[in-house]
């Protein structure tokens, strides 16, 4: 199954999240969970695909993982900002290309950061390569606990933050 982009539904959850920042799912959904599952019902029905299971699907994917992705992003972010790094927002074509969240610079260094859930559950993407091939630094990111911990993408090595 492949996902539609926001092009495709005309609705860009991301863009929604970090302009709005909601604090709970609840508020996210009352905003916007109408107007989100009728773009998706036109989206199914234009490609002959509307059905109860893959609309429930495509909807926990995008819609709810959105927001817990989202919420994941911005404690990052926040992480990061207050350890002194300059961080700004994947636009999505980078989010969407090669899997990158965020993007932060501390002392002339850049690294292209993927937040994920564990450090067994990622899609690499093109993100190695676009990392080989420049002075960047590939990152994937995992919370465990309290803990924010950070592994370099081409050797898995972990990085201090």
């Amino acid at each position: 199954m492949k996902l539609p982009t926001w092009k495709d539904l005309k609705f860009n959850v991301k863009n929604i999240l970090w302009n709005e920042m909601p604090q709970t799912f609840k508020e996210f959904k009352e905003r916007h969970s109408r107007a989100f599952s009728k773009a998706l019902g036109t989206y199914l029905t234009k490609i002959n695909q509307h059905n109860k299971d893959m609309f429930l699907k495509i909807y926990q994917i995008i819609f709810y993982y959105g927001f817990i992705n989202f919420r994941k992003e911005l404690e990052l972010f926040n992480f990061l900002i207050k350890n002194g790094y300059d961080v700004q927002i994947s636009n999505l074509l980078n989010d969407a290309i090669y899997g990158i969240d965020l993007i932060a610079i501390k002392n002339g260094v850049e690294y292209l950061i993927q937040v994920k859930s564990n450090f067994n559950n990622y899609d690499l993407k093109t993100m190695p390569n676009l990392v080989n091939n420049c002075s960047k630094i590939g990152v994937l990111a995992v919370k465990i606990g309290n803990h924010w911990l950070f592994k370099n993408m081409l050797n898995l090595e972990q990085i201090l933050f």
